[in-house]
């Protein structure tokens, strides 16, 4: 689901203006408390994508496998390549071992994100670019934990590299709130999608279209008894309650 989930929004994607989709999306994602690539918005870069899930292993590391890969030019001739690993229901897929970053001679990483950025500070050392990770998950909060120990596996195993770990988050149900306002095709489309898997920020309680309740009525009737008689268990009261619809109606969760 993971990876039909990345190829369907990505193959989107580059099918739509810089500024009507990609863009806006990242303009979403978080380092610290900034939004690194706000200032993208407006701008018309050249924007390649790679392959999906291309594989890279740089010399000295362990090899990697981000899910999306996208080169990015401007007209001042800067460069970014950006490497997103894009998550679902999962986690990282592999974590450093306590045994492996204490170890007396540090060998590349393991951890996930560190790998990535490993590899990713070196190709876009090569191609005279600027490299950015993005850690692309459902939840609605900042998976600062995961991140903060990809950072810290990364210093313990590269300790003498000048260029430090760096990784912003972005939610899926950032590129919902980029879209809603659109309705071009494309969007609509990728639009009914995230709703459908419920990767949308809560917007309040959705309006519910009036209906006409059909004809009704509430009645009590009280059995008639004897004038100065004393009520008895045996005298009854009578409630009936009348409504006539006509409803359809579906429970869906």
């Amino acid at each position: 689901m993971e990876d039909i989930l990345t190829s369907n929004v990505f193959g989107a994607l580059k099918y739509l203006q810089p500024n009507e989709g990609l863009l806006p999306f990242l303009a979403h994602a978080r380092a610290g408390g900034s939004l690194p690539f706000a200032d993208f918005v407006g701008r018309n870069p050249k924007i390649t994508y790679q392959k999906f899930w291309p594989w890279h292993e740089q010399k000295g590391c362990n090899g990697c496998e981000p899910d999306v890969e996208i080169h990015l030019q401007f007209a001042d001739g800067k460069k970014f390549i950006f490497f997103i690993e894009a998550k679902y229901r999962s986690g990282k897929s592999s974590e450093e071992c306590d045994e492996e970053v204490l170890d007396a001679e540090p060998k590349p990483p393991i951890d996930q994100l560190a790998r990535e950025w490993h590899n990713l500070i070196l190709l876009a050392k090569e191609r005279g670019a600027t490299p950015k990770l993005v850690y692309l998950t459902a939840g609605v909060e900042n998976p600062h934990k995961d991140i903060e120990a990809s950072s810290e596996a990364f210093a313990s195993k590269c300790p003498g590299d000048v260029q430090a770990f760096d990784c912003a988050w972005l939610s899926w149900r950032h590129l919902a709130q980029s879209m809603h306002k659109s309705s071009g095709p494309i969007q609509c489309d990728v639009l009914d999608m995230l709703e459908k898997l419920n990767l949308t920020f809560y917007r309040g309680i959705p309006h519910f279209p009036q209906f006409t309740v059909g004809d009704w009525r509430f009645e009590t009737e009280r059995h008639a008894i004897q004038r100065n008689k004393v009520p008895t268990r045996s005298d009854k009261f009578g409630w009936s309650f009348d409504v006539t619809l006509d409803l359809n109606w579906r429970f869906s969760a």
